[in-house]
């Protein structure tokens, strides 16, 4: 989700939870807040060192580490919007042999994944075309199916 890279590294703080991180720095507020109050008790402290003081509070850690993973949710599900509307903008355009052509591994984990958890059983002997429709009919792949809670406003 939230790629550290060499910046994290250099600031000692590769190790840490990049969900909780990217929680935190979604709200500049708690970010100002918590990271002001750990600086002021340990003046000589790097970032890594005041993230690991504010992430000691278990209770800050779970609230950033579930807000940063519902925004990992929303992009990702944007960015597979995008990339449906462009799919389906080519193959508007162009010709539907596809359709014919053998079932995709990536077709088949993905029904074995919505039987799975959601209770469907698909149809037998699809093919490309017909198993992207019934996976489409069905609602897509269910890490989509419905949006994580946003945590309550935290209150220590």
């Amino acid at each position: 989700m939230f790629a550290h890279g060499a910046i994290a590294e250099r600031g000692g703080y590769l190790h840490i939870d990049d969900y909780a991180i990217a929680g935190l720095e979604a709200h500049g507020n708690l970010y100002a807040l918590w990271i002001a109050s750990a600086a002021a008790a340990n003046p000589s402290t790097d970032r890594g060192g005041l993230l690991q003081i504010v992430f000691a509070n278990q209770g800050r850690f779970t609230w950033c580490r579930a807000e940063g993973a519902r925004l990992a949710w929303e992009f990702v599900r944007a960015a597979r919007e995008r990339e449906t509307a462009l799919f389906h903008a080519r193959q508007a355009r162009g010709s539907k042999h596809w359709r014919k052509n053998a079932i995709t591994e990536f077709q088949h984990y993905l029904i074995t994944l919505i039987e799975v958890r959601g209770g469907f059983r698909a149809p037998a002997n699809l093919n490309c075309g017909r198993a992207h429709d019934w996976i489409a009919q069905v609602g897509g792949h269910p890490d989509f199916w419905a949006p994580p809670a946003h945590p309550p406003v935290f209150d220590e």
